[in-house]
């Protein structure tokens, strides 16, 4: 009980509280120009970002109905490769009959196929 009562009398207990108040209202005038300049500079990239996003969705959507018009020039054909089992899809041109796109490419599917063999050979192979 002593010591509180030490430590609540004197000068120095009334410099400390007036130094603790001038430092929060000095501290909150700083801070509260701070925080309106940190919130002005996120709006800012906050409309910035959106700006960005609407131009890029606007591209995107230009792009979706030039493909949608492109789209009824072409056709796809799915079939299965026998070695490997995989579904491939052929997007062909309907005036030309010229291959404009396969998935997978036929050359990964003959590699597939080639690395199957192999690895039976390793595995078939007697000692």
């Amino acid at each position: 009980m002593a010591i509180r009562t030490i430590n609540g009398m004197g000068a120095y207990s009334e410099a400390s509280k007036n130094v603790q108040t001038s430092k929060t209202t000095i501290g909150n005038g700083m801070n509260t120009s701070f925080d309106n300049a940190a919130r002005n500079k996120e709006n800012f990239f906050n409309e910035k970002i959106l700006m960005k996003e609407q131009a890029i969705a606007s591209k995107v959507k230009a792009t979706l109905s030039e493909a949608n018009i492109k789209a009824t020039r072409t056709r796809c054909e799915f079939s299965i490769d026998e070695p490997t089992h995989r579904v491939s899809i052929k997007v062909i041109d309907r005036v030309t009959d010229e291959v404009i796109r396969e998935i997978p490419p036929e050359e990964s599917l003959d590699v597939l196929a080639k690395i199957w063999e192999l690895a039976g050979l390793l595995v078939d192979e007697k000692r």
